[in-house]
């Protein structure tokens, strides 16, 4: 299937790039009028936009969502390991991840998540998050929340190149190129990255484990965009990531385990059509989208583990999406949507004598939403309904509704929503050996409210109020050796972040905190691995060609399981001080260096799963 859709995505390329040369001699005038890069104003959203210190100082889109309040990024070892990603305390799995407009969770993992632990920051423009229900927009999958990566395209009339090479501790390489350009009618960007590590091991080496995991990581990815016939903008973008990560058998003493490894490839296309009507008022947008992740792994009998596993997975995910939206006046406007998704999937796994296969299985579903938006000087208010149905005639409704006001000639924002969500059961979940195909759907709903209180240019003070429930949510019956459908959960708490560009002159600050109550509801307990009090802070400064940055991170106490009694332990706190600095030597040179886990902390993000100490990284990065 793979093979066969880049023969297509080529082919309509080719076509695509023969149009747009075509056309360069006609004159275009852009609409202003919508602004396809807005985010709604009641949604309870973090833009994180890329710039050029974001990829110094982070490797991974991990790595940087841990300083978004609301977040808690939680890796089982270091890079390559499985990361999960909880927002607002729920699951890592009921976040729903789109690259450049394409949903990229893993079809054929049990609970169709995401693990963040291959997504490199090449060639990235910015990231989008989205807390609580966001169906009416995204549609199924979006119980707890939605981040949206964009990448890079083409800007400023002119072509630029642009490099990175990086080492340090754990033997540890990273290397980046990319360019970028845009011409009278068209841009478009590449970017190539590589990541190679020795690393430690993924048991904690405080339980006696020893044996290095080491991750090898590359990522390639294309954007082009243009004007066809002077009125139709096209876009069309590819990333491909490709990794092998060595992993031990679990967590905790006597786990390590030389010869497990795990191998990833990820596929994602996506082509969209633009075109605007009624004099500008009427964008309406066709996209076809196309994602395919291929998992492998093989342990073979060794010293210490006389068990044999291998398993290989396959998903696709398909989407053909259209999005209309009219302009009805200078302070309104309507959005109606049409999706259609199919995922699909095979599954393959050994254990010693044991076989588990899931034959070829898909589900589909389509979508129609329709959402009113509304914002003047003074009011902000948006009000949205959206229904989704399945092949087998289930019908899952989902609805969104938010009211603002301004205050202080828009200095101040206070505003309430209320929204819900849904996701349906994984294919793993339907038709696995531990399966049930009368799973029904899950449901979550959840109230918030913000005040926004800008301080000065660019610099605002953000308060959050939330709860959010979760009801029929999947979990897995270890008596009937089966999922079912009984599970409730609830989360409740608030965000605070503050953020001054100019604290003194060149000198910028931003703090985050984050207070969470979440709990099972069906057993009164704690969800695992979510602190009730996390938070960050970070600091920089900037001297004529040189900038300094320090960072500081600060989980509390946490649930977890003991990965050898496999009972409720508590994980000790931690934080850490990261420091940065760079140089601008010349226009093609910059030299940077970072110090990670200053102190050299002694902590766990998952008990019985190591972490890195002290680390030192240095490189260079500039324009060709």
């Amino acid at each position: 299937m793979r093979s066969q859709f880049l023969k297509l995505y080529i082919g309509c390329l080719s076509v695509f790039v023969s149009l747009v040369l075509c056309a360069q001699e006609t004159t275009v005038v852009e609409g202003i009028r919508i602004d396809e890069e807005r985010i709604e104003p009641s949604r309870s959203a973090t833009v994180v936009n890329f710039g050029k210190d974001q990829q110094i100082k982070n490797q991974s889109v991990a790595d940087i969502l841990r300083s978004v309040p609301g977040l808690d990024v939680v890796r089982q070892g270091g890079v390559g390991q499985t990361t999960s990603i909880f927002i607002r305390g729920a699951r890592s799995e009921d976040t729903l991840v789109l690259v450049d407009g394409m949903e990229v969770n893993d079809a054929m993992s049990p609970t169709r998540g995401f693990d963040f632990s291959n997504m490199s920051t090449d060639n990235i423009e910015r990231i989008e998050i989205y807390r609580g229900p966001q169906s009416v927009r995204f549609g199924a999958g979006a119980l707890g929340g939605v981040i949206n990566i964009i990448t890079k395209s083409g800007v400023g009339g002119q072509s630029e190149s642009n490099y990175l090479i990086e080492s340090g501790s754990y033997q540890t390489n990273r290397q980046m190129l990319s360019h970028l350009g845009q011409g009278n009618l068209f841009s478009y960007s590449f970017g190539v990255g590589r990541y190679w590590t020795q690393g430690f091991s993924a048991a904690s080496e405080r339980s006696g484990n020893r044996e290095r995991d080491g991750a090898y990581i590359i990522s390639g990815s294309a954007k082009l965009s243009g004007m066809v016939g002077g009125s139709m903008r096209v876009q069309s973008s590819v990333r491909y990531t490709e990794s092998q990560v060595d992993i031990d058998s679990g967590g905790g003493s006597g786990s390590d385990d030389p010869n497990s490894q795990t191998q990833f490839q990820q596929l994602i296309v996506a082509v969209a059509a633009s075109q605007r009507f009624f004099d500008e008022n009427l964008k309406s947008t066709l996209g076809f989208y196309f994602s395919e992740v291929d998992r492998t792994g093989r342990n073979e009998p060794d010293v210490g583990n006389t068990t044999s596993a291998s398993d290989a997975f396959l998903s696709e995910n398909f989407k053909i999406q259209s999005e209309n939206e009219f302009v009805l006046s200078d302070f309104s406007r309507i959005h109606f949507s049409l999706q259609w998704r199919d995922e699909s999937g095979i599954a393959n796994s050994t254990f010693n004598e044991f076989i588990s296969v899931v034959d070829r299985r898909n589900q589909s579903i389509f979508g129609k939403a329709v959402t009113y938006l509304f914002e003047d000087k003074s009011w902000l208010f948006d009000v949205g309904v959206r229904s989704d149905q399945t092949l087998a005639a289930r019908t899952f409704s989902s609805s969104r509704i938010s009211l603002g006001r301004k205050f202080f000639s828009d200095e101040t924002k206070i505003f309430v929503s209320y929204g819900t969500g849904f996701k349906l059961p994984s294919l793993y979940q339907l038709y696995s050996v531990y399966g049930d195909q009368n799973l029904k759907q899950e449901y979550a709903n959840a109230l918030e409210g913000t005040i926004e209180q800008k301080l000065a240019a660019d610099s605002i003070a953000l308060l959050t109020l939330f709860e959010n429930k979760y009801r029929n949510l999947i979990d897995y019956n270890a008596a009937t050796d089966h999922y079912f459908n009984l599970s409730r959960a609830s989360s409740l708490g608030f965000e605070f972040q503050l953020r001054i560009n100019n604290l003194i002159k060149d000198l910028a600050f931003n703090g985050t905190y984050a207070y969470l109550e979440a709990k099972d509801e069906t057993t009164n307990l704690k969800l695992l691995r979510r602190p009730q009090n996390s938070g960050a802070a970070s600091i920089s400064y900037r001297l004529a060609e040189s900038e300094l940055a320090g960072q500081y991170i600060y989980r509390a106490d946490r649930d977890d399981i003991d990965p050898i009694t496999f009972q409720r332990t508590k994980n000790s706190p931690y934080d850490l001080v990261n420091i940065s600095g760079s140089y601008q030597y010349n226009k093609w040179v910059r030299l940077h260096a970072r110090v990670d886990n200053v102190f050299d902390r002694k902590y766990e993000e998952v008990v019985g799963y190591g972490t890195a100490g002290v680390s030192f990284y240095a490189g260079m990065s500039g324009q060709l």
